[in-house]
C-alpha cells in the first residue's frame, strides 16, 4: 500500500514538474533563445507546448502499451524518458535539441497521466481509491510549487549579463533530474496491477458500443474542460501573466509562488474532502468558482492598466481561480476517468480521453501569446470563462456520485447518485 501511494505521489510529481517548470525558466530562456538562437515569440510557444504534444503522442499509445506490457513496465519507461529529457534540455545548444527534451519530458507525463490513475484504480479498494488519486494531484500541485520555488531562487540569483542567465535557466532543468530516477527506481518495486492479467484478454465489444459510449464521452468531456479552463496555460504563463499584469521582475515570480502554495493547500483540502462529500459535489463547486474567478481576470485585464495594484487585484483573481480548480476539478477530473470506464475499455479508454485533454491543452498554450498579443489578455481569460461555465452544466446534468463504489458496481450503474 504504501509503495503504491509513493509511486502515485512521485508519479504526480514529475506531472506537476513536467507542467510547471518552463514557467520560472522562461523569461530566462527567452533571452538566450533571441540573443544567441534568434527565436522569436512563436517558437517559444512551440517550447512551452512541446510537452504538451508529446503528451498527446503518448496518450494515442499509453493503453494499449499498458495491456500488453503490463502497467508496471509503462511506468519504469515513463520515469526513463523523463530521466532522459532533462540532460537534452539542460545542455541544449539550440532550438532543435530544446524541443526534443521537452517533448520526451511530454512522452513521459501522458504515459503517466494514464498509467498512474488507472494503476491506483484497479489496485486500491474503494475506500481509499479517491485517497490514492488525490495524493497524484496533491503532489502534482507540490511538483508545481517546487518548480516555482526553483524558478524563483535561480531568477533571483541571476545576474545581468547574459551568461548568468543562460546559466540559470539550465541549472533549473537540473535540479528536476534526481525526482525522475527516484520515480523509476520506486517504480521498480511495484507488483503488478491485480486486474492486468485479466485484460489482456482481447476485448470484444467494440470501444465505440452503446453500452460502452456514454462513460467514455463523459470522461472526454471532463478531461477536455478541465483545460478548456485554461489551467496548464496560467500555470505555464503565470510568470509572464503578472509581468503583463504590472508586477516586475522577482514580484511576479513571487507571485507565481504564492499561486502554485495555494494550488497545492487547496489540493490538500480537496485530499480530505473527496471521499467525503463526494466527486460530482465538488466538480460543481469548483468549475463555477473557477468561472468566476476567470471572467473577473477578463475584466481586471480589459478595464484596468498595469501597475502594481492591478498586478495584486490580477493575482487574487487567479489565486481564486486555482483554489476552486483545486478543491474540485484538479482532483476529481482524474477520479473520473479512472472511475467511469469500463473495464473493458479501461486502459485505451484512459489514454483516448487524456489524449483529447492534451489536445486542448495543446491549442490552449500554442495560441496563448499569439492570442493575446492580436487581442489582448482579456480574450483568453474570458474565453476560459465561458468554457468553465460549460463544464459546470456538463457535470450537473449528467455525472453521477461514484464515491464508495467499487468498479464494478459503477460499470454496472449499481448505487450511483
Amino acid at each position: 500500500m504504501f509503495n503504491k501511494i509513493l509511486v502515485s505521489g512521485l508519479g504526480g510529481l514529475l506531472y506537476g514538474i513536467d507542467t510547471g517548470i518552463i514557467a520560472g525558466a522562461l523569461p530566462l530562456l527567452a533571452s538566450t533563445a533571441a540573443r544567441a538562437w534568434k527565436l522569436g515569440p512563436a517558437r517559444l510557444s512551440a517550447v512551452v507546448a512541446a510537452v504538451l504534444l508529446g503528451s498527446v503522442l503518448s496518450s494515442l499509445f499509453a493503453g494499449a502499451l499498458a495491456d500488453r506490457l503490463g502497467r508496471k513496465p509503462v511506468l519504469v519507461l515513463s520515469g526513463i524518458l523523463f530521466s532522459l529529457s532533462i540532460p537534452v534540455i539542460a545542455t541544449a545548444g539550440g532550438f532543435p535539441p530544446l524541443l526534443l527534451g521537452r517533448l520526451l519530458q511530454g512522452v513521459s507525463a501522458g504515459l503517466i497521466g494514464v498509467v498512474v490513475p488507472l494503476y491506483l484504480a484497479e489496485s486500491l479498494e474503494p475506500a481509499r481509491r479517491g485517497m490514492g488519486t488525490a495524493v497524484f494531484q496533491l503532489f502534482l500541485t507540490f511538483g508545481l510549487v517546487a518548480a516555482a520555488l526553483v524558478g524563483l531562487h535561480f531568477a533571483a540569483g541571476a545576474g545581468p549579463d547574459p551568461a548568468s542567465g543562460d546559466r540559470a535557466w539550465r541549472a533549473i532543468f537540473w535540479v528536476s533530474l534526481a525526482p525522475g530516477v527516484l520515480f523509476t527506481l520506486c517504480a521498480l518495486r511495484l507488483p503488478e496491477s491485480p486486474r492486468w492479467p485479466v485484460r489482456r484478454a482481447p476485448a470484444a465489444p467494440a470501444l465505440f458500443s452503446r453500452r460502452h459510449f456514454r462513460p467514455f464521452l463523459l470522461a472526454c468531456a471532463i478531461l477536455a474542460c478541465n483545460q478548456a479552463t485554461g489551467v496548464n496555460s496560467i500555470l505555464a504563463y503565470s510568470v509572464t501573466i503578472f509581468h503583463r499584469a504590472g508586477l516586475p521582475g522577482a514580484m511576479a515570480n513571487s507571485g507565481d509562488v504564492a499561486l502554485k502554495a495555494l494550488n497545492l493547500a487547496m489540493t490538500g483540502v480537496a485530499v480530505l474532502l473527496v471521499d467525503r462529500k463526494g466527486r460530482r459535489f465538488l466538480l460543481l463547486l469548483g468549475s463555477a468558482g473557477a468561472c468566476l474567478a476567470l471572467a473577473l481576470t477578463g475584466a481586471l485585464f480589459r478595464t484596468g492598466a498595469p501597475g502594481i495594484l492591478h498586478g495584486w487585484l490580477v493575482a487574487g483573481c487567479l489565486g481564486l481561480f486555482m483554489a476552486a480548480f483545486a478543491v474540485g476539478p484538479g482532483v476529481c477530473a482524474w477520479l473520473a476517468l479512472s472511475e467511469l470506464m469500463p473495464a473493458r475499455i479501461r486502459a485505451n479508454g484512459m489514454g483516448a480521453a487524456l489524449l483529447v485533454n492534451q489536445l486542448v491543452a495543446t491549442v490552449s498554450a500554442a495560441v496563448f501569446l499569439p492570442v493575446a498579443a492580436r487581442h489582448g489578455y482579456d480574450a483568453m481569460f474570458f474565453a476560459w470563462a465561458g468554457c468553465a461555465a460549460a463544464y459546470f452544466v456538463i457535470v450537473g446534468l449528467f455525472l453521477p456520485e461514484t464515491k464508495g463504489l467499487s468498479l464494478e458496481q459503477i460499470e454496472t450503474g449499481t448505487d450511483l447518485g
